[in-house]
């Protein structure tokens, strides 16, 4: 079965996942979906944030103002996370550049509750997630209600574990939740694709031609968390940009199987013709990915040189 880009599928409605603080690759995923959502009409139906660090509803709600979806609800987990998740550089700095006006139009969920929102207006298959954080958001969802889920969404994105690059290595989004991990990826039985972390971790976002744009969220949020050197590793931009690509002159995608861990948080990939998962490689060299990835987020975000 063929992986069809969600740029082609009819009335499609997404939703993000995100961790949107530990790195700063969300913030460029976010302004990179929001972008492909405006061009292909597809609907950005709601940001989840899988952590619950103070201002996160409106540090999203900062990047979705300023580039046109400031309308998109946001939800923000509860309970405990790990300590990883918590950390920010830039949080409270995109928070404040949102107006008090504007926090109070912010519409703001609980993760249930947006779920069941979109689930509500949305036909059999018509929803997709791209998953650039932990999964304790998604594996709270599917575990509640398995069968709703399952009939709404048709295919899950996911930036998270590892495959042929240090194959040891537990990955960051397995290893917050390594239980809902393990659980959701396990049980789901809709499409599964995932961007490892091989594929983007030398992949890099160059943002430095724009050290001088002021007032920006994207370059903001890039400066302070790398120290004013706008350069950062691109994982979670190109799990957005192979969810709307496809398969193409940039990306292809692993023969089908089934995706497994363990408590060490290392992921197995188990080639089968019946499974439902497959994973990113690249077709050209970091490098060129890297250009790519760059240009496609500056033009994103609104930045010229």
């Amino acid at each position: 079965m063929t992986f069809v880009p969600f740029s082609e599928r009819q009335g499609f409605r997404v939703i993000l996942e995100t961790d949107f603080c530990g790195d700063v690759d969300d913030v460029g995923a976010l302004a990179l979906l929001i972008s492909y959502c405006q061009k292909t009409g597809v609907e950005l139906a709601g940001v989840s944030v899988n952590v619950n660090r103070e201002n996160e509803a409106y540090a999203v709600g900062a990047v979705l103002d300023s580039l046109g979806a400031g309308n998109v609800p946001v939800a923000v987990a509860d309970g405990a996370l790990p300590s990883f998740g918590k950390n920010s550089k830039y949080v409270d700095s995109l928070a404040g550049m949102l107006s008090e006006e504007k926090k109070k139009k912010l519409t703001v969920l609980s993760v249930p509750d947006l779920y069941r929102s979109v689930f509500d207006k949305s036909a059999s298959g018509t929803v997709g997630i791209i998953s650039v954080g932990f999964l304790n958001n998604i594996d709270r969802i599917y575990s509640a209600d398995p069968a709703r889920f399952e009939e709404k969404v048709s295919t899950v994105v996911l930036m998270a574990g590892n495959f042929a690059y240090k194959p040891d290595y537990g990955e960051c989004n397995v290893a917050g939740f390594p239980d809902a991990f393990s659980h959701f990826v396990m049980n789901y039985r809709g499409e599964e694709i995932f961007c490892g972390f091989g594929t983007g971790v030398d992949t890099m976002t160059d943002l430095r031609p724009y050290i001088d744009v002021r007032d920006n969220p994207v370059t903001e949020a890039y400066r302070l968390f790398t120290d004013g050197k706008l350069l950062r590793p691109s994982w979670d931009p190109v799990t957005v940009d192979l969810a709307f690509l496809g398969e193409c002159g940039y990306y292809a995608l692993s023969e089908r199987g089934k995706v497994s861990s363990g408590a060490d948080s290392v992921t197995h990939f188990t080639p089968d013709p019946d499974g439902n998962a497959r994973y990113l490689t690249y077709k050209l060299a970091e490098n060129e990915i890297s250009a790519h990835i760059s240009a496609s987020i500056a033009k994103a975000a609104k930045l010229s040189q």
